[in-house]
C-alpha cells in the first residue's frame, strides 16, 4: 500500500465530462456520457476499469487519447501520451500494409530514424510480443486473431508511451488465445515498466490482471479502490451486484488470494 502511494502519478483526470453530438428534433445537440470523472494512474500500475456495456468505459479511453474532443475538466497524461490497444485487432490494423510497415509507422511519425534502425526496432518488437521476424512481410489478413492482437500491442508499444490503454483487448478472441494475450500483457507490463488501463466487463479477468479497480455506471464512478478491497469488501450495492452476476458474490466479506 505504501509503495503504491509513492509511485509517480502518470495520468491525472479531474472532473471530466465528455459529450457526443446527438441529433435531436430541430438540430444537433450534446449528449453527456461522462459525468465528473476523477482518478489517477500511477507508474507500474495495472488499473482495472469495469462496467456494463454503455457505462462509458470506451468513451473514457477515447477522451484520454483525444478521439473524443468535446470534453470539460482536466486530462493530464505523460509527455509521450498514452497508447491504445483496441478491442478488434482486425479493424484496427490497416489491411493495405504489411506488419513491418505498420510497426514502423510510429517511428516514421516521430522522425529521426534511419530505415535500418526502424526495421531493427520493428523486428525486436515482434520478438517481444512473441512473433518471429518472418511476420514482417505478412499482411494482417494472413494472421490469426491472436497474432493480429500481438501486432496491435507491438504498434502501441512502439510509441514508447508509459501508459497503455487496453480496451477489452481479448473479448474478440477465442478463450485459449485470451489467456495467452493476457499473459503477454502482464509480462510486457513488468518487463517494460509501463502502466496499463485495463478495460473489461469480465470481473474474473480483472482480478487476475489488476491491482486497482474502478467501477463505472452510466458515465459516473461508483467506487474505486485497491483490488482486494473492491472484491472482498465492496461498499456500493452496484459493485456487489456485478460481483454476484459474475458468480463472485460468495467472496464478499471474505478474504483470500483468488477470485
Amino acid at each position: 500500500m505504501e509503495e503504491t502511494k509513492k509511485r509517480e502519478v502518470l495520468v491525472k483526470i479531474e472532473h471530466l465530462n465528455s459529450y457526443y453530438r446527438q441529433y435531436k428534433k430541430g438540430g444537433f445537440g450534446r449528449k453527456q456520457v461522462l459525468k465528473d470523472v476523477s482518478f489517477e494512474i500511477r507508474s507500474g500500475q495495472v488499473f482495472g476499469l469495469v462496467g456494463e456495456s454503455g457505462s462509458g468505459k470506451s468513451t473514457l479511453a477515447k477522451s484520454m487519447v483525444g478521439i473524443v474532443k468535446d470534453t470539460e475538466g482536466t486530462i493530464e497524461v505523460p509527455p509521450k501520451g498514452v497508447a491504445m490497444v483496441f478491442q478488434d485487432p482486425a479493424g484496427s490494423l490497416n489491411p493495405a500494409h504489411k506488419v513491418g510497415w505498420l510497426l514502423q509507422e510510429p517511428l516514421r511519425i516521430r522522425g529521426g530514424f534511419s530505415k535500418e534502425e526502424m526495421e531493427k526496432r520493428a523486428q525486436e518488437m515482434l520478438e517481444k510480443v512473441g512473433l518471429s521476424a518472418e511476420y514482417m512481410d505478412r499482411f494482417p489478413n494472413q494472421l490469426s486473431g491472436g497474432q493480429r492482437q500481438r501486432v496491435s500491442i507491438g504498434i502501441a508499444l512502439m510509441q514508447e508511451a508509459k501508459v497503455l490503454i487496453a480496451d477489452e483487448p481479448v473479448s474478440a478472441l477465442d478463450v485459449t488465445v485470451q489467456a495467452q494475450i493476457l499473459a503477454l500483457l502482464k509480462k510486457l507490463q513488468q518487463e517494460m515498466d509501463i502502466s496499463i488501463l485495463f478495460i473489461s466487463h469480465d470481473l474474473r479477468v480483472v482480478y487476475n490482471m489488476c491491482d486497482y479497480v474502478m467501477i463505472m455506471k452510466n458515465g459516473e464512478i461508483v467506487e474505486q479502490a485497491r483490488r482486494d478491497r473492491i472484491y472482498f469488501t465492496p461498499k456500493e450495492a452496484y459493485t456487489k451486484q456485478l460481483l454476484t452476476a459474475a458468480g463472485l458474490g460468495d467472496r464478499i466479506g471474505k478474504t483470500g488470494k483468488h477470485a
